[in-house]
């Protein structure tokens, strides 16, 4: 909540916003995933985490598992940018997932009409604990996810549109943004603010302003905060500040989010 902004309703409602068709970005990025991406694929990127990965002993002391998910872009010229934790479960984990990654070499962007495009990945580590012969917890590391299908949810959230820290890019035409939600605020009963940003940097965020009352989330009261948020608005330049207007609530979808690594 504490980035939100407060605008009036009035002046809200008597912003002038236009729709046009956003131009073609002149820096493609594109999503995609450790099989097409890293080299050798799945099966050579959990041999790479089975020889290199050590699961934290204050994890195997506490007993904790689970899966941390990463967030990367492969730069055009095969190396890694960006690398960071965007889902993550403590204990050491996240920073060995990290550890991981970084050290992985180059990976291999997508290409569009024969040229290399700035790739983005979610990529999962999964932390196992078994119990060995002489029972003791022993730990696994992978490659894959705990919940595949939620998974899915992720990536298509993610790969949806336009960031909405990149919407500065877009004045007053009409984009499908994604993000995740930090905090919500009513104005009035016809304009609600979401301010939303992206999971590794809660430094980078804008304002999407739900106009009218039939925009509003159907349980306005529930705490939508760490929801990802996926829509279609008009970008305007609010006196030099950029927000998203959006005046139809079937122009945007919202999905429980999970906890993320401080």
């Amino acid at each position: 909540m504490k980035y939100l902004i407060t605008f009036s309703a009035l002046i809200l409602m008597s912003l002038n916003i236009s729709a046009q068709t956003p131009s073609a970005s002149t820096d493609t990025t594109v999503y995609g995933n450790v099989e097409s991406n890293f080299p050798g694929g799945q099966n050579a990127f959990n041999a790479l985490i089975k020889r290199y990965a050590h699961y934290p002993a204050v994890a195997k002391e506490a007993n904790v598992q689970g899966c941390t998910y990463l967030k990367l872009t492969i730069e055009k010229d095969s190396t890694l940018s960006n690398v960071a934790i965007y889902s993550g479960i403590g204990s050491g984990m996240d920073e060995e997932a990290f550890r991981i990654i970084k050290g992985s070499g180059k990976w291999i962007p997508a290409k569009i009409n024969g040229s290399n495009v700035r790739t983005n990945c979610i990529v999962p580590m999964r932390f196992t604990l078994g119990v060995d012969n002489d029972h003791h917890f022993s730990g696994s590391i992978d490659g894959t996810a705990s919940d595949s299908t939620y998974f899915s949810s992720i990536i298509a959230f993610e790969s949806y549109g336009i960031p909405v820290t990149e919407i500065s890019n877009y004045p007053h035409q009409k984009i499908k943004f994604v993000g995740v939600i930090y905090g919500t605020k009513a104005v009035s009963d016809s304009v609600f603010i979401m301010t939303c940003g992206q999971h590794s940097d809660e430094t980078k965020y804008v304002n999407v302003i739900l106009m009218g009352k039939d925009t509003q989330p159907d349980h306005p009261k529930k705490n939508i905060s760490g929801y990802l948020v996926e829509g279609t608005g008009t970008v305007v330049n609010y006196n030099g500040t950029f927000i998203i207007a959006v005046d139809d609530r079937k122009q945007y979808s919202l999905m429980p989010g999970f906890s993320r690594s401080k």
